[in-house]
């Protein structure tokens, strides 16, 4: 018995280290390869779809593009085309967006300035995105990664400053928005990868299911999902230094937010990036420099979104840039998101079930493939080794309740059991003997009964570890 027990707990080591191998092998393997390089925002083509000008709105912004506009019509225009542009984004259809933004932290003893860069400051952050969208069905997903060679304030930023947001809404159930985010030091992300999404992530909890109300609420939209930004621009704060060009086929606008601007409106224009900061503890105290440059394709749809602007808000001051791609024909969205490097681990059988946007957003939205908590071996490891484990744990306290005398009856059947074992081995024994003329051990029957079936063993070979072993 007492070997049986030191037998239980070496199984049981082994076990556990070749467990936490096979799992920290299934880990690994469930990584990103190594894609870095040269990172490129994808540029898309002049969508080939219904016009969305309308005439009206076409000669507001004839007017700002001639020579002679005035401020107040140029402002017009400029957020006249923003509004455009932003609805394209928000209502159905079928469009790609892509993010690649940098934000640039102060030193703890570092004052902002309207001229910060983000050379000038002690740590960058890496944030890399995508929505995919096709009619009410859409799947969006964002990861934010400290460099950590980017300063001195990187590694303590490493603690808190690591992010994963994931939303995707079906148009099959209009009623049930999903999101999920996760701030943790423990999120496995790499946003130093070149080929889409550009990032990569583990996900440890799953999104949780809103109405529309509280999805708004919860991911801090202003207006509708899908929107470009979520800041609420009005003539009234903008500087009169606004730029209205048209060239190959697209608007370019260009402007800025006056930092003396009513102070009311101000807090108006940036209260749902406030609220998105108090909620991580920091508050904005005003934007020192906002810079805006966007594209829309003449016939309505957003083409790019460029936003450069420096913060004072606490910890979170610094400087800010933000660059939108937006990609509409379906072809190049294809070419793009089957880039994935993620799919890389699928089967040709199972890539060749990829034929159209809406098969991507199925694999994206859905639990077991691209956003699984875990990979499927990983799972599997983890469940075996469970149950081996409890097998043997279960063992060893059966050993240890029966060599403290707890369990009478289970001892009085291992020793009944081991009894019988012997004698067989005796009477084996005995025949071999028998066969070269040594002498046959004995048995005899026990009158009391105090035997093994009625057997009382006289005299037997010496036990052995190994024979106590078997049991």
């Amino acid at each position: 018995m007492k070997n049986s027990f030191k037998s239980a707990i070496c199984i049981l080591m082994t076990l556990c280290i070749l467990l936490v191998a096979l799992v920290g092998f299934a880990a690994c393997d469930d990584k990103a390869p190594d894609y870095g390089g040269e990172f490129e925002l994808p540029v898309g083509l002049k969508p080939v779809l219904e016009n969305r000008m309308e005439a009206s709105d076409i000669d507001v912004i004839d007017s700002a593009l001639a020579e002679d506009a005035d401020v107040a019509t140029k402002k017009k225009a400029a957020l006249m085309l923003y509004d455009i542009a932003n609805a394209s984004r928000i209502e159905d259809g079928t469009s790609l967006a892509v993010q690649d933004s940098k934000m640039g932290i102060m030193g703890l003893f570092d004052k902002v300035k309207p001229t910060t860069t983000l050379a000038s400051t002690s740590a960058t952050v890496t944030m890399h995105g995508f929505t995919l969208k096709n009619g009410g069905d859409w799947y969006g997903e964002f990861v934010a990664q400290v460099d950590k060679d980017s300063g001195y304030m990187a590694e303590l930023m490493t603690m808190f400053s690591t992010m994963l947001k994931i939303n995707y809404h079906r148009e099959s159930a209009p009623d049930d928005y999903y999101f999920n985010i996760i701030k943790s030091s423990s999120i496995e992300a790499d946003c130093g990868i070149s080929r889409f999404p550009y990032s990569s992530y583990k996900l440890i909890k799953e999104a949780e299911v809103f109405d529309l109300d509280a999805f708004k609420n919860a991911t801090n939209i202003l207006d509708a999902p899908n929107e470009i930004y979520n800041m609420d621009f009005c003539e009234e704060i903008l500087s009169d230094d606004v730029v209205i060009s048209k060239a190959d086929g697209a608007y370019k606008v260009r402007f800025t937010v006056d930092p003396n601007a009513d102070s009311e409106l101000l807090k108006q224009w940036f209260r749902m990036p406030q609220k998105d900061m108090q909620e991580g503890g920091q508050e904005i105290k005003s934007y020192l420099r906002y810079i805006c440059e966007f594209e829309v394709w003449d016939n309505g749809y957003a083409k790019s979104y460029y936003a450069e602007y420096v913060r004072d808000a606490g910890m979170g001051s610094g400087i800010t840039i933000d660059r939108f791609n937006y990609i509409w024909n379906e072809q190049e969205i294809l070419n793009i998101i089957s880039d994935d490097y993620r799919l890389d681990k699928f089967d040709a059988l199972s890539k060749n079930k990829l034929n159209d946007i809406d098969d991507y957003l199925e694999l994206y939205m859905s639990a077991g493939t691209v956003n699984a908590k875990m990979p499927t071996l990983y799972i599997a490891l983890i469940v075996i080794g469970a149950v081996i484990f409890a097998v043997i744990v279960a063992v060893i306290v059966v050993e240890i309740l029966v060599r403290k005398g707890k369990l009478p009856k289970l001892a009085a059947k291992r020793e009944a059991r081991k009894q019988k074992r012997l004698a067989k081995k005796a009477a084996k024994k005995g025949k071999s003997n028998e066969a070269d003329g040594s002498e046959t051990p004995v048995l005899k029957t026990s009158e009391e009964g105090d035997g093994i079936d009625g057997l009382e063993v006289e005299e037997v070979p010496t036990e052995t570890d190994c024979d106590e072993g078997t049991d």
